[in-house]
């Protein structure tokens, strides 16, 4: 999920070429990529904080979970 605020700029500089769009909300764009998951991906939708949201799979997103978690425990 990507927030509307957020949008206009990954619709012109795509996360992925693989990238396509699965349905629009009110709050947001949901898209689907396919892709390796790697470090590279999770420092790429992390940078984006609060206005990217992976939705699946439920290992990555927990494991995204965590790695926040032990980022708020610095702070």
């Amino acid at each position: 999920w990507i927030s509307s605020q957020q949008w206009p700029y990954i619709a012109t500089k795509p996360l992925h070429g693989s990238q396509k769009v699965i349905r629009r909300c009110d709050d947001g764009v949901v898209v689907e990529i396919e892709v390796v998951l790697n470090f590279e991906l999770e420092q790429l939708l992390l940078s984006f904080g609060e206005k990217v949201k992976v939705l699946s799979p439920d290992s990555f997103r927990e494991h995204l979970r965590e790695r926040i978690r032990r980022c708020l425990a610095n702070y």
